[in-house]
């Protein structure tokens, strides 16, 4: 077998330009993913490729590593990988500002309501309700001290919590 006539293996060790070329990076990005992710040299000014990949993709948020999936493809769909911890991170981080967004959105078209807002009105409701039928006792004693027949006496009470039920139902804060 002619050993020259044999393929030569896949580069894995070559200058910065060289690895960012296989990645489809200019030479100042290459150099700058060296820095950001503390790639280590192993000759003077050479890196390994295998190693330069894998520290980039851990490190990568997910549209990164869609970039890369998709330039190593030749521009076809992104192959399924696991999501490193850190595009995990930003994915939560992302789904948290959407929720709260949301929740704005709804507040402002009245669908929610803040919860001091609900405790006000409660507290307001309650005061109301309880002032409403306290005050049924001392109006009704002179009515209920004339009356011996029980049917008559709460029929009398009856219509009074009925009115004060019915004040209260059209009551607004």
């Amino acid at each position: 077998m002619n050993l020259a006539a044999a393929k030569k293996p896949a580069q894995n060790i070559g200058s910065v330009a060289d690895w960012g070329k296989t990645l489809g990076l200019t030479r100042q990005a290459a150099f700058s993913r060296v820095r950001k992710h503390g790639i280590p040299y192993v000759a003077k000014a050479k890196i390994d490729f295998t190693v330069a990949n894998a520290i980039c993709e851990a490190s990568m948020n997910p549209k990164e590593q869609d970039r890369v999936a998709l330039s190593r493809n030749g521009g076809t769909a992104a192959i399924e990988r696991p999501v490193s911890e850190l595009g995990k991170l930003q994915m939560e981080r992302e789904r948290i500002r959407i929720k709260r967004e949301q929740a704005e959105l709804e507040e402002l078209e009245g669908k929610l309501v803040q919860i001091d807002e609900v405790r006000a009105y409660e507290s307001a409701m309650f005061a109301q309700v309880r002032s409403a039928m306290l005050v049924i006792g001392s109006e009704l004693r002179d009515d209920l001290a004339a009356l011996t027949n029980p049917a008559q006496i709460e029929a009398l009470i009856n219509g009074r919590v009925n009115q004060a039920l019915l004040k209260l139902a059209a009551w607004k804060p």
